[in-house]
């Protein structure tokens, strides 16, 4: 979503026309004005998945080189295609409650269906796992924040490490994918706010490992 409106799928969609299926499943706010306008075409159901509450989340300008809430008149056209799918799309799906009770009470329409990305704790793991601070060598008074999940600029990870200079005894480890492309940039920001050291990359584990590898961290 860098360019406004950021949802104009047209290869998209006549990609998906091509199909017949008993429904479309569109994933964030980015594809659902194509899935929508496929589903129409084509009488099928419309399911719209929101990852993210898209209109109240962070684009990439290029004017300012940061990321930014987006401008006014963005926002209002994110908020119209978002009150479309909550009143015609035939499912809507979120990540959690208050995403899915603020959606409702802002923009109408039937409250999304919350589907959880949460481990199965009763799943065994692929390894045994010793505690955390003990895989990563840390002392056991360490206190311990665990990032564990995806990684890159919307995440808004950059915050917590700026937080850990008002936490001189936590230690933030940061576990996920795609640290080969943003894991430089997290040590650079940890050295030039003097929390160097205390910001930890640790490669990803297996779905069925996250609770195993997990444990021993003191929040997350």
């Amino acid at each position: 979503m860098s360019e406004q409106p950021g949802y104009i799928a047209e290869q998209l969609y006549l990609e998906a026309v091509k199909r017949k299926p008993f429904a479309f499943h569109a994933h964030d706010l980015s594809t659902a004005y194509a899935a929508m306008a496929a589903a129409k075409y084509r009488g099928a159901h419309l399911v719209v998945d929101f990852h993210e509450w898209f209109s109240e989340n962070v684009h990439w300008s290029t004017k300012q080189s940061a990321w930014a809430p987006y401008p006014p008149e963005w926002k209002r056209a994110l908020q119209e295609l978002e009150v479309r799918c909550l009143n015609e799309a035939s499912a809507t799906i979120t990540v959690c409650d208050s995403i899915a009770d603020a959606m409702k009470a802002e923009l109408g329409g039937s409250r999304p269906v919350v589907v959880r990305n949460i481990p199965d704790i009763a799943v065994t793991p692929t390894r045994a796992y010793p505690p955390l601070k003990q895989q990563l060598g840390l002392p056991e008074s360490t206190f311990v924040l665990l990032w564990q999940g995806g990684t890159g600029p919307t995440r808004l990870i950059e915050p917590i490490i700026e937080a850990l200079a008002y936490v001189p005894d936590c230690v933030f480890v940061i576990r996920g994918p795609s640290l080969d492309l943003f894991g430089p940039d997290y040590l650079a920001l940890a050295q030039r706010v003097d929390v160097e050291g205390r910001v930890v990359l640790a490669p990803p584990v297996p779905s069925k490992d996250v609770v195993a590898a997990a444990r021993g961290a003191d929040a997350g």
